[in-house]
C-alpha cells in the first residue's frame, strides 16, 4: 500500500508546521528568559576560548642537560636534535655526577646521555642513548619523555636518510 502524493505532502506540511510551531515557542521562551541565552551560547564560547588558548598541554624550554661522551659526529648530530627542538631548553654538562645534582636541585627536568661507546655501537646496530626524567609531575614527564623520543626519532630518519642502515629499539 502506498501513500498518495496528496497525503504524503499533508504529512510533509505537518511536520514543518510543528517545526515551526517549536521554533517560535523556543525563541518566545529565550527572549521572556535572558539567562537561557547566557547559558546557551555565552557559557559555551568561554569554554571554547578556555581551552582552545588558556589550557595547554605543551611542555615548552625544558631544562634538558646533555651529557654528551662520546665526540663523534653521529652523538654531536643527535645532540643537536634535542638543541634544535623547540621543546628543550639544553645544558651540555660534562658528567653524569654533575647533571644528576642538577636533576635533583631541580634545574633540569631530564638528562639524555651519550655514552662513550655510543659511534661505535651505531655501527653494530646496538646503541643506546639514555633519557632519565624527573618524576614528580608524571603527566609532564611522559610529555617530556615523548618529545625527547621524537627528537632520537628525527636523528633516525636524518641516519635512514642519508643512507645508514639503522636498527630501532626502544628509549632506556
Amino acid at each position: 500500500m502506498s501513500i498518495g502524493p496528496n497525503k504524503h505532502e499533508a504529512r510533509t506540511r505537518a511536520k514543518a508546521e510543528r517545526t515551526w510551531s517549536l521554533v517560535k515557542k523556543e525563541s518566545r521562551q529565550i527572549l521572556r528568559d535572558p539567562s537561557s541565552i547566557a547559558i546557551g551560547i555565552v557559557l559555551p564560547v568561554i569554554l571554547i576560548l578556555l581551552f582552545g588558548y588558556g589550557l595547554s598541554l605543551d611542555v615548552r624550554n625544558v631544562p634538558l642537560a646533555i651529557v654528551l661522551e662520546d665526540s663523534s659526529s653521529e652523538a654531536t648530530e643527535l645532540a643537536a636534535s634535542f638543541r634544535l627542538s623547540p621543546y628543550f631548553d639544553v645544558t651540555p654538562i660534562a658528567s653524569m655526577a654533575l647533571a644528576e645534582r642538577l636533576m635533583l636541585a631541580k634545574k633540569v627536568d631530564a638528562i639524555v646521555r651519550i655514552r662513550e661507546d655510543f659511534s661505535r655501537n651505531v655501527q653494530f646496530d646496538d646503541s643506546q642513548v639514555q633519557v632519565l626524567v624527573h618524576g614528580t609531575d608524571g603527566n609532564r614527564a611522559r610529555i617530556i619523555e615523548g618529545y625527547a623520543q621524537a627528537a632520537i626519532g628525527q636523528w633516525l630518519a636524518r641516519q635512514v636518510a642519508e643512507g645508514k642502515t639503522m636498527n630501532v629499539g626502544p628509549a632506556v
